[in-house]
């Protein structure tokens, strides 16, 4: 046994006062005279000793009292089993793992968790000696970590640098970020602090697997449970866009989920959308606690380029999930290549592109097919081709061109020949062609009047919910089985269709089945065809994957096939810049990028050209209120392996729960107790004995 307070067993010294004190009041009993000798034999010797003997016995109880006492203000401990006789004194390595995800941003009257974690964190590594390795880690943010210091004040100034991150954590990578150091450690004394809300969501829901840690009986691992109970908190948990395609000057629709992880209603709340840092709609709503809600935005797109959406609420306890953030994509201007082996074959083609009501925003080049291989096709966002007879080494271009994200409508010639749109059809894997089926003026015509109505091109292209029209009038066709990676999006009587679409994860492709030209069909008179060929350009080059659910710290992929310049500079949030040089490129032709840790839009420029752009948001399940018990913390962490857990309170004097720990049991509450017990015990001794003193002088 040890005495953690060593100085205060001076204080036994005073074990000799009650000593002093009763040979100062020792006294022999009073003579009295004796009239009768009956009075001698009722004075008996065995009640002399008796009282004698209890003054004794007081003395030592008094004596035991002050020993007790003296030695409970002392602390006594027993000390800790330790492998080889190890000391106290040998040198520690500890690691204190900072929950700095989000959730821990809750603000209470003393501050948010966050900066209370961060300050227990230095009071912690207060109590280390000179020499301790001393490791902090940034759970949702290894970047952050601080490994290694053996310099107490250098680390804590560090630790106050440390931020909270828009990155959520796993307990599991942060604990074996924490057993790897310590199994690299050669100190004999080794502790984790693990300082978290313990966010439910965190933890991995099946049994966590055992780490491999060296000599686990000797790591001592400490919790400090900031308890996120009654937080108010509502996220937006997603934004959307619901067209597929944007037009100027036309509605948009926006969709925002919300979702109230309170333990109470709100009646009044308020949803802003911000475009481009304007405000462009409000709404307020009701949501009661634990319900998701869907808020619907309906503004008109003013503006183009590549716009910045953001979603807002009001503030509450957690602000990091007040906001999501949305990119859309709204081209300025379109260049389309119409490339045709009969100029003729393009007429109405080319009348009803220009037929915008924006004559500048689509721009149109025309050149002969077999002129095409003199053109950059990188500078144009559609091309189409016209073309089925004549045979022309631009296929590998289109192919090259399709794989950059470029798009494609093929349109068959007005001599074209089944051998050879086959072979092309073939070669992009859209299906093959059955049959050319041709049919006389006097024949009835086959319509082609199915399509698929929730197919985006249709959308807001009748005056009436019922999508009425006049359906076109074919006297000659390909008869087409498509692949089963291509679509119908509109079909004739027959059920094989008149045009095909197939996406990939580059480019997109249209293909007709028929050619646009009267001789083929009366298509090109339908009021139907120049919003289709419009709605086709604004379709095919709108095809960006807007909906891409980017959680902040995933890897991004960056296409990089049209940059024109070595050096990639990247912007982000809180205007960060960022240069990449092409050296660190691979060539594939896309960029993972990786620093993408702070909730945002990041924007990817090949010298003044902007060539990508990502919108980060933060992962909704850091927003959940669900979070650990104490007894369910200290079975995680069991399961990992540690034989020593011990959870502490931000409220307690942890400190000393901490010595105790190290060094073993106190035992000052147990000396405390008896010392009680023996001062009851010396009241009742020290009445009965002066009772026996009065009786006795009485008599």
């Amino acid at each position: 046994m040890i005495f953690l307070n060593p100085t205060v067993l001076f204080g036994l010294l005073a074990a000799s006062i009650p000593v002093l004190i009763h040979l100062l009041n020792l006294r022999k009993l009073k003579k009295i005279e004796f009239s009768t000798l009956a009075f001698l034999k009722e004075l008996q010797k065995t009640k002399i000793r008796r009282i004698k003997l209890k003054q004794w016995i007081l003395l030592a109880l008094r004596i035991l009292l002050i020993l007790l006492l003296v030695s409970a203000f002392a602390r006594p401990t027993i000390e800790s089993v330790t492998l080889g006789g190890a000391s106290s004194a040998a040198k520690t390595s500890s690691v204190i793992i900072l929950d700095n995800s989000f959730s821990m941003s809750k603000i209470t009257d003393k501050g948010s968790y966050f900066n209370i974690a961060k300050a227990t964190a230095k009071r912690l590594i207060d109590n280390l000696n000179s020499g301790d390795n001393i490791s902090v880690l940034a759970a949702a943010d290894g970047r952050q970590d601080l490994i290694g210091y053996a310099n107490p004040e250098h680390i804590k100034s560090l630790v106050d640098n440390i931020e909270i991150s828009d990155r959520t954590f796993s307990a599991e990578e942060a604990l074996l970020r924490a057993v790897t150091i310590l199994n690299e450690s050669k100190d004999f004394n080794k502790e984790i602090y693990f300082l978290s809300d313990f966010q439910y969501s965190s933890f991995p829901q099946n049994a966590m697997t055992e780490l491999e840690i060296e000599n686990p009986e000797l790591v001592k691992f400490y919790t400090f449970n900031f308890d996120g109970r009654g937080i108010d908190n509502i996220a937006i948990t997603d934004l959307s866009v619901n067209n597929q395609i944007f037009e100027l000057n036309k509605t948009i629709e926006f969709n925002a989920e919300l979702k109230n992880f309170s333990e109470r209603d709100f009646d009044n709340l308020v949803v802003s959308l911000f475009i481009n840092g304007e405000r462009s709609a409000q709404k307020s709503t009701a949501i009661t606690s634990g319900q998701t809600v869907n808020v619907n935005f309906e503004t008109v797109l003013t503006k183009s380029g590549v716009l910045d959406v953001i979603a807002e609420i009001e503030d509450d306890d957690i602000l990091h999930d007040n906001k999501r953030y949305l990119n859309i994509s709204v081209p300025e201007k379109f260049n389309v290549l119409i490339a045709y082996e009969n100029k003729s074959d393009a007429h109405f083609l080319t009348t009803a592109l220009n037929y915008s009501a924006d004559e500048e925003q689509i721009q149109t080049d025309e050149i002969f097919l077999k002129n095409i291989l003199s053109k950059n096709l990188n500078e144009f966002d559609v091309l189409f081709i016209i073309a089925g007879k004549e045979e022309y080494s631009y296929k590998d271009l289109l192919e090259d061109y399709l794989k950059t994200g470029g798009k494609i409508v093929i349109i068959p010639s007005s001599n074209a020949e089944q051998v050879y749109l086959n072979d092309l059809m073939q070669r992009f894997d859209l299906g093959t062609i059955v049959s050319l089926v041709e049919l006389s003026r006097e024949e009835k015509p086959i319509k082609a009047d199915s399509f698929d109505e929730l197919h985006p091109m249709f959308t807001n292209l009748f005056e009436t919910e019922k999508r009425d029209f006049n359906p076109p009038e074919f006297y000659k066709y390909f008869r087409t089985k498509n692949s089963p990676s291509s679509g119908k999006i509109i079909s004739f009587e027959d059920k094989s269709p008149f045009l095909l679409q197939k996406k990939d994860n580059s480019g997109a492709l249209f293909l007709f089945t028929s050619s646009l030209t009267l001789d083929w069909n009366d298509f090109p008179l339908k009021g139907l065809f120049a919003p289709l060929i419009i709605k086709s350009v604004f379709y095919l080059t709108q095809q960006k994957e807007i909906e891409e659910k980017i959680i902040a710290g995933m890897p991004v992929s960056v296409d990089l096939r049209k940059k024109n310049s070595p050096q990639i500079k990247v912007s982000g949030p809180d205007d960060m810049v960022e240069f990449i040089t092409s050296d660190t490129l691979t060539g594939s032709g896309f960029l993972q990028y990786n620093n993408t840790s702070n909730r945002g839009f990041y924007k990817f420029y090949s010298g003044d050209k902007l060539i990508d752009f990502k919108a980060v948001n933060v992962d909704k399940k850091e927003s959940e209120t669900n979070f650990l018990m104490d007894d369910e913390i200290e079975k995680f962490i069991s399961e990992t392996g540690f034989k020593n857990v011990f959870p502490l309170d931000i409220e307690s004097n942890y400190i000393e729960d901490i010595y105790q720990s190290r060094f073993g049991l106190e035992l000052w509450k147990y000396f405390l107790i008896a010392a009680l017990i023996v001062a009851l015990i010396e009241m009742y001794v020290s009445k009965s004995s002066k009772k026996d003193l009065a009786t006795l002088e009485n008599n």
